[in-house]
């Protein structure tokens, strides 16, 4: 576990930095580490302006390090306003931090064209839905399969991304059905998600060879706990979890609507209205 010294977000309100690397210096001089926690990088990620900030801006700081041995990056926003740089900012009508809510676009260089599971798979329609999704989350389990049946109403007007991600400590069962599913996509099964997420299984069994079992009498199918820990599988989901990481996603359902989050749904019911015109 990793976090900026309590001590300092107590004592220190706002910080004084010309620079970038100041900033990044700072933090990496005053993170708290747990036990085989050794701090690599921390390096300014992106730069964000938005209008909820007003002459605010955000920084997405990536801090990179090794616990156990085992490389992992994570990410932390703090906010800057000329050279001063502040741990939080509170919205004074709300009373509410902007921390906890506050959420980057989309980068495009997050938008992978093998993410593509239905509309444009060029990847160039007008318009974009990314999916963050767990496929034993009951909240993804009502809205994946409607917007994906809406995509595929409109195919030349949206891409539409699927981005795995198990929510292991809620879910035990997930990372092996999502392994299994993506076993499936790449023998050429077609619809693996949308089939995937009209499917019930029980999220709390741990055995991978009874969740393999019930993944296959669904799916009519013989797959192996070898043909769902292959590299190229593994990979796969590696990569789905650290793009959640990296956009700084913190749970499931989380959709993204031509780059934005969309946390109430408004602007897939705005792109809705506007196509079904």
């Amino acid at each position: 576990m990793i976090k900026i010294t309590a001590a300092i977000l107590l004592s220190v309100n706002l910080l004084y930095a010309n620079n970038d690397k100041e900033i990044a210096d700072f933090v990496k001089n005053n993170i708290r580490k747990g036990d085989g926690v050794e701090i690599k990088s921390v390096t300014v990620s992106s730069v964000v302006k938005t209008k909820d900030l007003g002459d605010w801006e955000a920084v997405i700081l990536k801090i990179d390090l090794e616990i156990d041995k085992n490389k992992q990056s994570k990410y932390e926003i703090l906010f800057r306003k000329n050279n001063l740089m502040a741990f939080d900012v509170i919205d004074i009508k709300t009373r509410k931090s902007i921390k906890d809510s506050f959420s980057p676009p989309f980068e495009s260089k997050y938008y992978k064209k093998d993410r593509i599971i239905a509309g444009d798979k060029s990847g160039n329609a007008k318009h974009k839905i990314v999916i963050f999704s767990d496929p034993l989350c009951p909240f993804c389990l009502d809205l994946t399969p409607d917007i994906i049946s809406f995509v595929k109403k409109h195919p030349n007007d949206i891409s539409l991304y699927f981005y795995h991600l198990p929510l292991e400590s809620l879910h035990p069962s997930s990372p092996t059905i999502i392994k299994a599913a993506l076993a499936l996509e790449e023998s050429g099964y077609k619809d693996v998600v949308e089939k995937l997420y009209k499917a019930e299984f029980d999220p709390k069994i741990i055995d991978e060879e009874k969740i393999l079992k019930a993944f296959n009498e669904y799916f009519k199918t013989t797959l192996t706990k070898a043909q769902i820990n292959t590299d190229s599988i593994k990979k796969h989901l590696q990569e789905d979890v650290q793009i959640a990481s990296s956009a700084m996603v913190r749970g499931t359902p989380t959709v993204y609507i031509d780059g934005k989050k969309d946390d109430r749904g408004e602007a897939f019911d705005k792109l809705k209205k506007k196509l079904e015109k």
